[in-house]
């Protein structure tokens, strides 16, 4: 079977795409949590803290920054799990991670952010992802893996 032909490893993606989520909004509580106690040390009113977590650009940048590492880890583990196929493997991740992403914001999760917050975010995965894939590959073809 040749590499083209080989069929995509839903192990290496659903991994991926767990490892994208799961790091995101871990990582996004872990900033929350540390944003808020800075705030309420600074003297923040407790009912002003929600506002200004959503327009402090520091935070805002910290999450699309920490959100973006775990989009490429995610994209750069399924494809180098794959060992095959890596910018296949990686964009299947995303193209996984992007709709859960705006069904968990139309849920509510996550809460407002300013109009330019998603859109960068999302724009922003897709060098993510041809870096992640770029990279797994280049690893694959150093020391191959057995594929999933």
């Amino acid at each position: 079977m040749t590499t083209a032909a080989r069929p995509l490893s839903l192990r290496a993606i659903l991994i991926g795409a767990a490892i994208d989520i799961g790091g995101t909004l871990s990582a996004s509580f872990m900033i929350g949590v540390v944003a808020a106690i800075v705030l309420f040390i600074q003297g923040v009113p407790p009912d002003r803290m929600a506002e200004v977590l959503r327009s402090d650009a520091r935070i805002l940048l910290a999450w699309l920054a920490y959100g973006l590492v775990f989009s490429f880890l995610g994209a750069f583990v399924a494809a180098r799990l794959a060992g095959q196929r890596e910018l296949t493997h990686a964009v299947a991740t995303t193209a996984i991670c992007v709709p859960l992403g705006l069904t968990l914001f139309l849920l509510g999760v996550g809460g407002d952010a300013p109009a330019w917050y998603r859109p960068a975010g999302y724009a922003l995965m897709v060098p993510a992802t041809l870096l992640a894939s770029a990279v797994a590959q280049r690893q694959n073809r150093r020391a191959p893996t057995t594929g999933t």
